[in-house]
């Protein structure tokens, strides 16, 4: 009977550890979903005008965000491939008891049909009753009999429930190694798929690098239209702050600063949940700074996010009011939006479709983004509260 308790305990084990691994590969499975929509986002902008597209830092910013792409569903079935082999392994191992225990009682079983045969050659078993000299006897022996055949009945029963278990464990690890096979094929495709990006990325790094006066004169011209747009959100902030201090509560019953407050409030209240800039896309530049891709020991200073798409509308992304509509060389025509005491800022659009002091919905279209000569349908989007800078990254809803 202890190996019966061994073997429950081995399958115990089993279902826990199946629950836990299942949870691992369903978290893994919906990441690389996510990761997978990603890529096909990013591949739908990329495709558009692939043939057309000549070597440019836009351009650049698409194969790297691909690449990175790339190495995020690889990582992703890397840790799907150790699952899977860690739940082989498991198996394997329980087979391996589950075996050792069969054999066991599948020894014990026939001995006890040896000892059974044994006894009847000998006596049978009515014999065996009537021989009794007491009814006390008798009772003893038809106790013992009854006793025997039933421990016979479960040992052929346990055999059966193990047998019918190994059965089932090595469907399931048959099944695993296919998965393994599967996910081992789709790692050489992906590694493929990176090493010719990689080496798309590396001729189009050393294209761009042959024109470095070139990218030289772009950036001193980003880096002006970047102070512009730091100097015109500025002036907003300070042309609003001063027009609510000049604001007369006692003949605004509602209160325009309370109205402001509550449109601050119901803004944070969103954070993380407000919609993107646009329908779809993904995020060609991060924000903060970081190294230019080609001019060495630069670094460049990103106020916002840059966003490049195939869409060609801009919208507005919570309610608000426009506090300013301006052109700046480079960034195109630029809508901010106040939302209370934050504000959104919107460059990089060809044409304007509101005007300063509308009011604006969540999801208005504001205007239409610029598209470059490859075709490249890029737009730079900014947060702030007051005068700090945020990270739209950490406020906008991350893609499904």
């Amino acid at each position: 009977m202890k190996y019966i308790k061994i073997i429950l305990v081995f399958l115990l084990f089993f279902f826990f550890f199946e629950s836990i691994a299942q949870k691992s590969k369903t978290f893994l499975e919906k990441e690389k979903q996510k990761t997978k929509q990603k890529i096909d986002e990013t591949k739908s902008v990329i495709i558009k005008t692939e043939n057309e597209k000549e070597s440019t830092l836009s351009y650049l910013k698409e194969i790297n965000a691909k690449v990175e792409k790339k190495e995020t569903v690889l990582k992703s079935m890397r840790e799907e491939m150790k699952i899977l082999q860690a739940d082989i392994e498991e198996l394997s191992f329980i087979i391996t008891s589950l075996e050792s225990d069969m054999a066991i009682l599948k020894k014990e079983y026939a001995e006890l049909i040896y000892n059974t045969q044994k006894q009847t050659r000998s006596l049978s078993i009515l014999s065996f009753l009537f021989t009794s000299q007491n009814f006390y006897q008798l009772f003893l022996r038809l106790q013992y009999h009854n006793q025997y055949a039933k421990l016979r009945s479960i040992q052929a029963r346990e055999i059966a429930k193990i047998s019918q278990s190994l059965e089932t464990e090595k469907k399931i690890i048959e099944k695993k190694q296919f998965q393994k096979e599967q996910v081992v094929k789709n790692i050489i495709t992906e590694n493929n798929t990176l090493t010719s990006l990689k080496k798309t990325k590396d001729a189009l790094v050393i294209q761009l690098s042959n024109r470095q006066k070139e990218l030289e004169a772009e950036l001193v011209l980003y880096m002006e239209a970047v102070k512009k747009i730091d100097e015109l959100i500025a002036k907003t902030i300070n042309n609003n702050e001063k027009k609510n201090n000049t604001i007369d509560t006692k003949i605004n019953p509602k209160s325009i600063i309370e109205e402001e407050y509550k449109r601050g409030i119901a803004f944070e209240s969103k954070k993380n949940k407000l919609i993107w800039p646009v329908k779809s896309g993904f995020v060609s530049s991060k924000f903060g700074r970081q190294p230019h891709p080609i001019l060495k020991r630069i670094e460049i200073e990103n106020q916002g996010i840059d966003i490049q798409t195939k869409e060609k509308k801009a919208r507005a992304i919570h309610d608000g009011i426009v506090s300013t509509v301006a052109f700046v060389p480079v960034m195109q025509n630029v809508v901010i939006i106040k939302h209370g005491e934050y504000y959104t800022l919107y460059a990089k659009l060809s044409e304007i479709h509101v005007k300063k002091g509308d009011k604006i919905k969540t999801g208005q279209i504001i205007g239409d983004i610029f598209v470059d000569t490859n075709k490249i349908a890029e737009i730079q989007f900014q947060i702030w509260k007051n005068n700090q800078k945020l990270n739209p990254e950490n406020w906008i809803m991350m893609q499904k």
